[in-house]
C-alpha cells in the first residue's frame, strides 16, 4: 500500500515545497514554510508551528491568537523587545 501512495506523495510534496512567486517584477522561491495551496494547507502548517513554538519558548505569552496564519499575541513588557525578536 505505501509504494502505491509514492507518487501521489511525490506530487503533494512537490506542490508544496515548489513555490515561486512574484513581488514587484522580480521572481522569488519561497525556501521556509508550507505553500499557500488553501486555508486548509495554512492551517495544517501552523498548527504544527504553533505547538512547537509554543512548546519550546522560554516567553510564555499572555494572550495567542491565530486565524489561519495571521497570529496576535501579548507578552508581558519586562520580558524586552529584543529577547523576543531573538525568538523569531
Amino acid at each position: 500500500m505505501r509504494t502505491e501512495c509514492r507518487p501521489a506523495c511525490h506530487l503533494l510534496e512537490l506542490c508544496l515545497d515548489t513555490t515561486y512567486f512574484m513581488f514587484e517584477g522580480q521572481f522569488y522561491c519561497q525556501t521556509h514554510g508550507a505553500a499557500m495551496v488553501s486555508p486548509i494547507v495554512a492551517n495544517l502548517y501552523m498548527e504544527n508551528f504553533e505547538e512547537k513554538a509554543l512548546s519550546t519558548t522560554t516567553i510564555t505569552p499572555d494572550i495567542w491568537l491565530r486565524y489561519v496564519d495571521d497570529t496576535f499575541t501579548v507578552l508581558q513588557t519586562f520580558f524586552g523587545l529584543g529577547r523576543v525578536l531573538i525568538l523569531l
